[in-house]
């Protein structure tokens, strides 16, 4: 699958899933999109949509690579606690500049 268009049309056939049941999925997950619009990226008319995060996340695919078919096809869960919530990493220190006196 050389095109994200090819890669999206065979996640979506793999499913087995219509353009309006996948574009269904993409407005659940976040972004308003219509049958049309799935279309034309299938085709190839659309290479760099606005809705690439959620339409991955429709597909179960990683979002790099549904758009350059490079790196793991999974996409990736964030990791989570014995609580059973996300793990999510601590924010780097702030720099702290001496007081000036």
């Amino acid at each position: 699958m050389e095109t994200l268009g090819e890669r999206v049309k065979a996640e979506r056939e793999a499913k087995p899933w219509s353009q309006q049941r996948l574009a269904d999925e993409v407005t659940k997950a976040g972004f308003e999109i219509g049958q049309s619009a799935i279309g034309n990226i299938e085709s190839g008319r659309v290479k760099e949509p606005k809705s690439i995060v959620q339409l991955a996340a429709a597909l179960g695919v990683s979002p790099r690579w549904l758009q350059t078919g490079k790196g793991d096809k999974a996409a990736s869960a964030p990791s989570r606690s014995a609580s059973g919530l996300a793990e999510v990493a601590a924010p780097p220190p702030i720099a702290r500049h001496p007081e000036r006196g």
